[in-house]
Formats: C-alpha cells, sequence, structure tokens
C-alpha cells in the first residue's frame, strides 16, 4: 500500500495541487486510484513504471476529468476557502510584523520624557 501510494504521489506530481475540492473527495480520488493501480499491479505483476502510466493515462486529463465530475459549488466552496486561508495568512503575518515593530520602536523611544521650557523644547532621555 506505501508503495502504492508513493507511485501515485511521483504519477500525479504537481498536478494533484490543481485538484481543489473537499477533503472527502480528495479522498475518494485517492482511494480510486490506488484501486486503479492495486488492479493494474494485480493483472500485470511484471509491468513497468511507463506500463502503469500509459494505462492510468495523462496526469493533467485525469485531474481535470475529476474536477468536471465534482459540482460547481463544491469546488467554488475549496477555492473560497483557500482565499480565506491565504487572507488569514497574510493578516496574521501583518500583525506579527506590527507587533516586532511596535516592540522595537517602544524600547528605543517608549522611554523619553518631554520637559518644557518656555523657549525650548528639550527631550531627556530617562535611563531605567
Amino acid at each position: 500500500m506505501n508503495h502504492t501510494k508513493k507511485v501515485l504521489r511521483r504519477y500525479l506530481g504537481h498536478e494533484i495541487r490543481r485538484l481543489k475540492c473537499s477533503q472527502r473527495s480528495r479522498k475518494f480520488f485517492y482511494q480510486e486510484m490506488i484501486h486503479n493501480i492495486e488492479e493494474f499491479r494485480q493483472i500485470n505483476p511484471q509491468a513497468s513504471q511507463k506500463e502503469l502510466y500509459d494505462f492510468l493515462g495523462d496526469p493533467k486529463q485525469l485531474v481535470n476529468n475529476y474536477l468536471e465530475q465534482l459540482s460547481i459549488e463544491e469546488v467554488q466552496r475549496a477555492q473560497r476557502k483557500i482565499k480565506w486561508k491565504v487572507a488569514g495568512f497574510i493578516l496574521l503575518a501583518a500583525l506579527v510584523l506590527a507587533t516586532v515593530l511596535f516592540i522595537l520602536w517602544y524600547k528605543e523611544f517608549g522611554n523619553m520624557t518631554l520637559v518644557e521650557n518656555p523657549t525650548i523644547v528639550t527631550v531627556y532621555r530617562s535611563e531605567i
């Protein structure tokens, strides 16, 4: 089974990234592919990788066919979920960056006090 998963990952390569659907649909796709690979291996135990790939067909076309079978709502929902994850990551990164910048600013300028003179405003740095 592990060998079959390894063969499947190698076969699909980067095409698996185009499979934008629910986790359940992706799992079903994997199970179907693993079943097809194991079935082919039982029929042709001496077959080479190239023969297996020829049997399965073009990975790009395979992913396209599977995506066409899915409902439009499921694909759109998966794409929205990905967009929300990306937006959340960007927001989190911006928040972390703002926090770090604020801490650096506060360490440098946070402990300064203003002393007003009628003619001159002098800034003294307090050493705490």
